[in-house]
C-alpha cells in the first residue's frame, strides 16, 4: 500500500507535464503528422493533478499518525458480538494466503497500469497514459474514503476474537482496521478501473468479457485471501468490492467527454441515489 502512496505524487508531477502545452515549432508542412481519433476521456491537468495529490494525502496521513489514533479496547474480543456469517471467519490464520492478498493489492493496480501500455492503438501513447492516471485516481480517491471510515468505525479484525492471535499481535491501532478491507477496494478500484477503460477505448472488442471477468475474478481472489489469512470478515471484503467498484467505474466515467457521457456509445454509468438507498447502474 506504501507503495501506492509513493507513486501517486510522482504520477501527478507527470501527468501536470504531460498535459501542459507545448509549442510545436517544425513547420507543419515539412513535418506531416498522424492523425490519432480524440479520445473518449479528457482529463484537466490542473484538477486531476489536485484530486490524486490530496486524495493520496487523505490516505497517508492515518498511516503516518497510526500511533496516535484511538485503539480498540478488547483483547481477546467477544465474539458473540459478531453476526452469524462473519463469525464463520474467525479462526482463519493463513499466513501464505495473507502474503497472496500483500501480492494481490500492489500487483493488481500495476497491472492494470501496464496493461495500458499494451495495446496503445489507434489512441496513442497519451491515451495510455491517460488510463494510468485514471485507475491512480481510482485507487486514490478508493484509498482515501476507506481510511475514513475504517478509522471512524475501528472494527476489530477477526484474529482479536482469538485468544492466542489476539496476545500476540497485541492492541495496536491497525489491529483493528477490519471495516473495510482497504486491500480488497485497492484490486477492485484498479481492476474494474481497467476494464472500464478497455471496454470504453475498445466497445467492439470480443476480447472487454474476459478482460472484465479476469478483473472481478483476481480482484475476488485477493478479497478471499484476506478472509483466510484471518485480517478480514465477510461483509468486510464484500463493502470493499462494493467501494472499490464503484469507484472503478465511475471515476473514468466522470472523466468521459460530453458526447460519450450524453451518447450512445461504449458502457454507460450512473449513480442513483435517495433516501435510504443507492445504487450504481452500468450498462454495456
Amino acid at each position: 500500500m506504501r507503495l501506492a502512496l509513493f507513486a501517486s505524487p510522482a504520477l501527478a508531477a507527470a501527468l501536470a507535464l504531460f498535459a501542459a502545452p507545448v509549442a510545436n515549432a517544425a513547420d507543419p508542412i515539412a513535418a506531416p503528422t498522424v492523425t490519432e481519433p480524440p479520445s473518449p476521456f479528457a482529463l484537466h491537468a490542473e484538477v486531476d493533478v489536485t484530486v490524486l495529490l490530496t486524495a493520496t494525502a487523505f490516505w497517508a496521513l492515518p498511516v503516518l499518525f497510526e500511533d496516535v489514533l484511538a485503539k480498540g479496547n478488547c483483547q481477546p474480543c467477544d465474539p458473540d458480538g459478531v453476526n452469524a456469517f462473519d463469525r464463520t471467519a474467525i479462526g482463519f490464520h493463513d499466513e501464505a494466503a495473507g502474503t497472496a492478498s500483500d501480492i494481490g493489492a500492489v500487483g493488481l493496480p500495476l497491472l492494470a497500469a501496464m496493461g495500458s501500455f499494451i495495446d496503445v492503438e489507434p489512441f496513442g501513447w497519451s491515451a495510455a497514459l491517460e488510463d494510468v492516471v485514471l485507475v491512480a485516481e481510482a485507487v486514490a480517491i478508493s484509498g482515501a474514503v476507506n481510511q475514513v471510515v475504517r478509522n471512524a468505525i475501528t472494527r476489530p479484525r477477526p484474529f482479536m476474537y482469538v485468544a492466542d492471535t489476539a496476545e500476540e499481535n497485541g492492541r495496536s491501532h491497525e489491529n483493528f482496521h477490519s471495516f473495510y478491507s482497504g486491500h480488497t477496494t485497492t484490486a477492485f478500484s484498479a481492476s474494474i478501473a481497467f476494464a472500464y477503460l478497455f471496454s470504453v477505448r475498445r466497445p467492439e472488442s470480443p476480447w472487454r468479457y474476459a478482460v472484465w471477468g479476469i478483473a472481478i475474478a483476481a480482484a475476488s481472489a485477493v478479497g478471499v485471501c484476506r478472509v483466510l489469512a484471518g485480517a478480514h470478515f465477510w461483509t468486510d471484503v464484500i463493502a470493499g468490492a462494493v467501494a472499490g467498484s464503484a469507484f472503478g467505474v465511475l471515476t473514468p466515467a466522470l472523466h468521459l467527454r460530453g458526447e460519450r457521457r450524453n451518447g450512445r456509445e461504449g458502457p454507460q454509468a450512473r449513480a442513483v441515489a435517495g433516501p435510504g438507498y443507492a445504487s450504481l447502474y452500468v450498462r454495456f
